[in-house]
């Protein structure tokens, strides 16, 4: 599948939080792959603007997360992401100032 940021190719919008939850079968793991990424941050490495959260749900314990990463044009993925579990939790949150192209990403 794929998910894409709001509006992409065009700039997301300001003050976003957008979740989605992907789920594979119990004995698979999730991967994702970005074809495209551009996730405005001024100049701090730790992503404090907008920023895209990739987490592992661990379905024997509830709702526990395991956070994978959070990533933005300072802190860029650095090739495919693979959750530790079945589940996986991709986070976009955006701040209220400048925007950018955002996202595309596919998962298998």
């Amino acid at each position: 599948g794929n998910i894409l940021s709001p509006s992409f190719p065009s700039n997301y919008g300001s003050g976003l939080s957008c979740i989605w939850i992907i789920t594979v079968s119990e004995i698979s793991y999730v991967q994702l792959k970005f074809n495209s990424f551009d996730v405005y941050e001024m100049d701090s490495p730790v992503c404090t603007r907008d920023r895209l959260e990739v987490s592992s749900i661990n379905p024997h314990e509830g709702t526990a997360t395991t956070l994978l990463g959070a990533y933005c044009n300072t802190n860029p993925p650095k090739g495919p992401i693979e959750s530790l579990w079945n589940m996986l939790r991709v986070t976009f949150i955006t701040d209220t100032t400048i925007s950018a192209q955002g996202f595309w990403l596919s998962y298998r």
